[in-house]
């Protein structure tokens, strides 16, 4: 692997409706490939400026980077990159927050090639207060002392509450808290089990994480054993709730858009409610975008949502939206 170096450049615009898109490329000294990072902003208001800029980058298994900040020099942002793999589908996510406390988000998907590698943001306008929910990782089993082990991803370490739930295997103990992580954010739950003993495939197994914004993972997951020493876990992800649109116009109608992607490709249902003086959902509560009336501006809007996926396994996510 080769070390990677990427120039990012944030340009702040004012004014309704205007965009810009900054390009740069730059060689960082091997042939082998370089990555040119460009980012577009669409400004709403004229009042904002962005403070800070993170990034994430994850493949399906391994966080790479974890809230990674840009350093910022006038209006220019720049984040040297450790080394990434080539060849590997990677997500790479960005984050920014502006003096409003408004964020902005955008998330790609992209393999890094030999030669040059340009990865391009439009950073949306959220007008959200997001957090972001635990995350089971993995699970492995040691049968020679009946011991499940979770890997648990929390971004925020906050404290988190699990509950596991089988209909063929008993876990000790079945619930409890969290509250230490690591560096990285990851905690390991030793957690002792008996049921999984014979040859064969168990299913509906559950685990729920909960954290203290009331933001819920619930996965579902199968222990398949071959035999001997042969044990694999199949986890089901639940949907990814990457972010959420909420578009107002001049009537105070809102329409309101959830970025939802699933791992397995699961048929999604979805499940919203929202709290905020008149404003009401028309029609379903169950639609993917709903529409809201008699919303008031420059009031907070909060919202819950709930999406699931057709295995069994949901995210619950609660966001609080400013105008």
């Amino acid at each position: 692997m080769k070390k990677l170096l990427a120039f990012v450049f944030a340009l702040l615009l004012v004014g309704c409706g205007n965009t810009a898109t900054t390009e740069n490329v730059s060689k960082n000294g091997y042939s082998e490939y370089s990555v040119n990072v460009g980012v577009r902003q669409e400004k709403i208001n004229n009042t904002s400026s962005i403070q800070s800029i993170l990034l994430d980058v994850n493949s399906s298994t391994i966080n790479y980077i974890i809230g990674m900040p840009f350093s910022k020099s006038g209006l220019n942002w720049t984040i040297n990159l450790p080394p990434l793999p080539i060849g590997e589908e990677l997500t790479f996510s960005i984050r920014a927050l502006d003096n409003n406390i408004t964020t902005y988000t955008d998330t790609i998907n992209t393999v890094l090639i030999q030669g040059e590698n340009n990865v391009s943001f439009n950073l949306a306008e959220t007008n959200s207060s997001v957090s972001y929910i635990p995350t089971l990782k993995s699970v492995s089993i040691d049968q020679n002392y009946s011991i499940m082990t979770f890997k648990i991803f929390n971004y925020e370490r906050d404290n988190l509450a699990y509950f596991l739930y089988s209909n063929d295997a008993i876990f000790t103990p079945s619930s409890g808290s969290i509250t230490t992580f690591d560096i990285n954010n990851i905690n390991f739950l030793d957690i002792n089990y008996s049921g999984f003993g014979t040859t064969g495939t168990y299913k509906n197994n559950t685990m729920v994480l909960t954290n203290t914004n009331n933001d819920r993972f619930s996965t579902q997951f199968d222990v398949v054993i071959d035999g001997i020493d042969n044990v694999n876990v199949v986890l089901n992800m639940p949907p990814n709730i990457n972010s959420v649109d909420f578009n107002v116009s001049i009537d105070n109608n809102a329409t309101i858009y959830a970025n939802v992607s699933d791992d397995e490709n699961d048929t999604l249902s979805y499940n919203w409610n929202i709290t905020q003086g008149t404003a009401v959902i028309v029609g379903s509560a169950t639609t993917n975008p709903i529409f809201i009336t008699n919303y008031e501006n420059n009031s907070t809007l909060s919202i819950s949502l709930t999406v699931s996926d057709s295995a069994g396994s949901s995210s619950l996510i609660n966001y609080i939206l400013n105008n």
